[in-house]
Parts: C-alpha cells; sequence; structure tokens
C-alpha cells in the first residue's frame, strides 16, 4: 500500500505543477480494496457501482506485492487485455525496468472484476515470496529503490493512459486464458 500512496502523492503533485498540460485530461481514480483474499469483494464492489458508464473507463492499473523487486523482471499480467500494453508499458520505462508480459491474468487478482467488464487491465506484481502471509514478512525486507522505480513507472503510465487523445484498444472478449494459481 505503500507504494500506492507514494505515487498518487507524486502524481497529484505533479499535475498541480503541470496545470498546462493537465487541462485536457481524463480523471484518475486511485483506490485501495480490500477483501482480496475473501473474493475480490472490493475490487468487484467498485468495478459494479462505479457510477460511471464502463465504457468511459479507459484502463486499470493494479499495484500489488510490488516492494519487493530484487533481480527480477517485474511482471506485469493481462497485458493481453489491450494490444497497446507492451509498447506503452516500454516508453515509461525511464529506469530501464526488465519486463515479463504475460498475456493472461490470475483471476484471484483485484484487476479481474474490471476484466470482466471488457476493461483493459494489468497488474505489476515483483514475485511471490517466502515470507508472504507470514509474521517474517517485514519492512527491512523491502526494496525501496525498487518499488519507487515501479511507481514512477505508473505514474508515466497512468498520465499517458490520461492524456492521449484515444482509449486503448480493448481485448476483443475478456475470453484470455485464465490462470487459477496465484496468492
Amino acid at each position: 500500500i505503500g507504494a500506492y500512496l507514494e505515487t498518487a502523492r507524486l502524481l497529484r503533485r505533479w499535475v498541480a505543477s503541470h496545470t498546462a498540460l493537465a487541462g485536457n485530461r481524463r480523471s484518475i481514480l486511485f483506490a485501495a480494496f480490500g477483501a482480496e483474499e475473501e473474493g475480490l469483494l472490493g475490487s468487484s464492489n467498485l468495478a459494479s457501482e462505479l457510477g460511471t458508464p464502463m465504457d468511459s473507463v479507459v484502463a486499470m492499473v493494479n499495484l500489488d506485492m510490488v516492494g519487493r523487486l530484487r533481480g527480477n523482471p517485474l511482471t506485469v499480467e493481462g497485458t493481453g487485455t489491450a494490444p497497446e500494453w507492451p509498447a506503452l508499458l516500454a516508453d515509461a520505462n525511464a529506469d530501464g525496468l526488465a519486463f515479463q508480459f504475460m498475456d493472461d491474468y490470475v483471476s484471484r487478482n483485484d484487476q479481474y472484476p474490471f476484466i470482466q467488464r471488457g476493461i483493459p487491465a494489468s497488474h505489476l506484481f515483483a514475485g511471490l515470496n517466502p515470507e508472504y502471509h507470514t509474521p517474517a514478512d517485514d519492512v527491512e525486507l523491502l526494496n525501496t529503490a525498487g518499488a519507487a522505480a515501479i511507481g514512477e513507472l505508473t505514474i508515466a503510465v497512468i498520465w499517458d493512459l490520461a492524456t492521449r487523445p484515444g482509449a486503448v484498444g480493448r481485448a476483443a472478449s475478456p475470453g484470455l486464458a485464465e490462470r487459477g494459481e496465484g496468492r
């Protein structure tokens, strides 16, 4: 959640200092979800109760477990939900992060309710670790530089999505390969 909050804070500061560029942008909504492990309750609720026509939602970017990037590529799941994801991420990659693009997605993550509604969604993920969901998963194990690089990438991606003249393409159907494994 720390990377998410810092990304939101920095993007807000950047938009405030670049008002001329921000004038014709789409709205940006940051939402933190709870109850993922209980069945995606938070993200499912937002996706179904957004109060905005879903065809006006351009994309969803999910940051989950991004604090432990160490010598491995950043996994980006769901790139098959829009043909632009790989190029958009590569263009935004000022820090030279290595990527592992995955067209498919895990159905137990918070981007899934958006994919079900035809919204292009990507999931940025630094990988599983042995301490996940254990008392040993502590702040000393975080890679703050890696999390910061992921945050900067996310800001650039969100800004591109908010200011591009058209929307990203949508997959013909949300029937992409769905992987049941996950966290």
